[in-house]
C-alpha cells in the first residue's frame, strides 16, 4: 500500500513559518530550561561555598531553613541542580527526571515564600519582582516537563534499545 503525502504529514501547511515555529518552540524551551537551571545551580553552589568560607550565618529570605544552615543547603541544592542539568543534557526521558524534580522544588519554594510567616515585600517593586520570578519558574517547570517527556536518543528508554533482540 502506498502512503500519500497527507498521511505521512507532508501537507503544504507544515511548510509555513507557523509550523516551523511550532516545531521549534519545545526545543527552545528545553534549551532555555537547561541554561537557566545550570546558572541557578552554579549560583546556589557558589553562594553556599562563599557562606562556608565566611563561616557566618546567611540570611536568604527565600530559602526556608535556619540562617546557620543556609550555606549547606545552598551547596547541596546547587550540586543537585548541576547533576540534574548534566543528566538532562545527556538525553531526554528518565535522565531528565532530576531536572523535573529540581523544577518542582523551585516552584514549591517560591510558591511557599508568600505563605511563610516573617516574609514581607518592601513595596510594589518587590512584589512585581517576586511574581515575575514565580512566573519564570513556572515556565521553567513547563520546559523541564517537555524535556522529561521527550524520548531519549540512546540508552534504556530509547527506541533503538527497545528494538534490540534479546540474547
Amino acid at each position: 500500500m502506498v502512503a500519500t503525502l497527507e498521511q505521512e504529514g507532508w501537507v503544504p501547511e507544515s511548510f509555513g513559518l507557523f509550523a516551523q515555529v511550532k516545531r521549534l518552540m519545545p526545543k527552545l524551551f528545553e534549551i532555555l530550561a537547561i541554561a537557566v537551571h545550570l546558572c541557578l545551580g552554579l549560583l546556589c553552589f557558589a553562594l553556599g561555598i562563599l557562606g562556608w568560607i565566611a563561616r557566618g550565618d546567611m540570611y536568604v529570605p527565600v530559602v526556608p531553613v535556619a540562617p546557620e544552615n543556609v550555606a549547606t543547603s545552598l551547596v547541596f541544592a546547587g550540586a543537585f541542580a548541576i547533576l540534574a542539568v548534566g543528566l538532562a543534557i545527556r538525553g531526554g526521558g528518565w535522565s531528565s527526571f532530576l531536572m523535573l524534580v529540581w523544577s518542582v522544588g523551585l516552584v514549591a519554594v517560591l510558591g511557599s515564600t508568600v505563605f511563610r510567616g516573617g516574609f514581607r515585600f518592601d513595596g510594589m517593586t518587590d512584589l512585581a519582582t517576586y511574581w515575575w520570578m514565580f512566573v519564570g519558574s513556572l515556565v521553567l517547570l513547563y520546559a523541564a516537563w517537555l524535556r522529561f517527556r521527550r524520548r531519549p536518543r540512546y540508552g534504556i528508554g530509547s527506541q533503538a534499545y527497545m528494538r534490540r533482540p534479546l540474547g
